[in-house]
């Protein structure tokens, strides 16, 4: 069963830095197999996947880059990304962001944004097929902020 494992109490503090401690029912998902919005742990903002017609994805470790995204977002800020649990809120608050225009992320010092915004749109992206994938966080311009070992 699929498992978010980016949750706030899933990661762990140090003076040497930030480490994701808990990753639950770890498995290996199934080939072309559909993972319904009742796999998933129900509170936080759900992927936008899961809120269209009957709930489903074949990609669920997509959903936890959409869960890493919204974690990102909320230690930075404080709140959450979202209001409501709608795909036009989604849209609204990403096109924002996107633009410059989001006020708690405009509060953050310019190099913090510079070195977050991207990385969280990257997660927050509405098409999970273009997502990144938390694989790709140790490559590339997000291996500098993630810091992965």
């Amino acid at each position: 069963m699929p498992r978010r494992v980016s949750e706030p109490e899933d990661i762990g503090f140090s003076p040497s830095g930030i480490k994701i401690i808990d990753f639950g029912f770890s498995f290996i998902p199934e080939k072309d197999c559909a993972y319904f919005s009742w796999h998933f742990p129900k509170g936080g903002l759900p992927a936008p996947e899961l809120l269209t017609g009957i709930g489903q994805t074949a990609l669920p470790f997509k959903v936890d880059s959409w869960c890493l995204g919204s974690l990102i977002y909320f230690v930075l800020t404080g709140s959450l990304c979202f209001a409501h649990q709608s795909l036009s809120e989604y849209r609204l608050a990403l096109d924002a962001l996107r633009a410059g225009q989001h006020d708690l992320i405009n509060k953050l010092p310019e190099d913090v944004k510079g070195l977050y915004v991207p990385l969280i749109l990257g997660l927050l992206e509405m098409d999970p097929g273009k997502r990144l994938a938390v694989e790709e966080l140790s490559q590339g311009p997000y291996s500098e902020v993630m810091n992965v070992d």
